[in-house]
């Protein structure tokens, strides 16, 4: 676990560690999960897709949002990126809340596919209970064109936009809130909130992806430190996109959705990098502004 001014990330099983959040604590989930592809049954040279194989989906998207529920405060918000075929099973999950709305992230430009070629991202949005949208007008539009990040500047096969996260969190949190991302990748919504003045909790399973998000983080909080002003992502692309090489090669072959392990267990941190990462191994312990902690045993 790594704590930092107004951030805490997490690795490990999302699953498990909501568990071990505080009840009614986070203002905001945005989050991206591991899609999970329909099941094409061969019967002989027949193939043919069944309806129940989304059960699965169903079963766990269900599992995940009691355990939302439970941590979000009772207004509330949460956005989803999904593709088309895993939406209808969490649009089900979630449609006893108060609001629900498809949003398409346009990526203004074709990606691969045949006949059709993708171009858009689904986000499914929903609040539990009344929430107006804040940010100066009062609509916001349901398609929303942002270029998506160059292959060869990925730290994560399905890293978002800068600045489509920052729209997301500008028009539904103020400052001072917490925004929740349980599958935090690269860590680019921790960047966004950091940027915008919010607190974070980033919760991520796989080592390297973990060891990306938490060098990134701690490379814009130096650097707001530094300069006094707003980070932005910096990427390191001799050491980060070094551990993510196995990821990059995956992307080139197949465009679609990057799938990690759903289960794992926790590795020990080196206490060398801990302490250089300003890392403590102690969630008791309070972290004031840019201040080094010890290191806990």
């Amino acid at each position: 676990m790594v704590w930092w001014w107004k951030m805490k990330l997490i690795k490990g099983d999302c699953m498990i560690e909501l568990d071990k959040l505080e009840e009614s604590s986070v203002d905001c989930l945005i989050t991206d999960p591991p899609y999970s592809t329909p099941i094409i049954t061969g019967f002989g040279r027949t193939k043919c897709k069944n309806v129940a194989d989304l059960s699965m989906q169903e079963e766990y998207i269900k599992s995940f949002k009691k355990k939302v529920e439970r941590v979000l405060k009772p207004n509330g918000r949460v956005f989803i990126f999904c593709n088309d075929s895993y939406y209808p099973s969490i649009f089900r999950a979630f449609y006893n809340w108060h609001s629900l709305q498809m949003v398409v992230w346009d990526k203004e430009k074709i990606g691969m596919g045949k006949p059709f070629r993708k171009q858009h991202e689904l986000i499914l949005y929903a609040n539990r209970e009344s929430f107006e949208y804040i940010r100066g007008c009062k609509t916001f539009a349901t398609v929303m064109k942002y270029k998506q990040v160059p292959t060869k500047e990925r730290l994560h096969p399905a890293q978002k936009p800068l600045e489509l996260l920052k729209d997301l969190i500008m028009g539904y949190t103020t400052e001072g809130e917490v925004v929740l991302d349980c599958f935090m990748g690269s860590g680019a919504t921790g960047i966004a909130a950091k940027e915008l003045n919010r607190e974070f909790i980033g919760i991520e399973l796989n080592d390297d992806f973990f060891e990306i998000a938490t060098n990134q983080l701690d490379d814009a909080l130096h650097e707001n430190k530094d300069n006094n002003s707003h980070p932005s992502i910096k990427r390191n692309k001799n050491e980060a996109r070094d551990d993510a090489s196995s990821t990059q090669d995956a992307l080139h072959e197949n465009q679609d959705k990057y799938a990690p392990a759903i289960s794992g267990s926790n590795a020990e941190n080196d206490d060398s990098s801990l302490e250089s990462r300003y890392v403590s191994k102690n969630p008791d312990v309070k972290v004031a502004d840019h201040e080094k902690p010890e290191v806990q045993e």
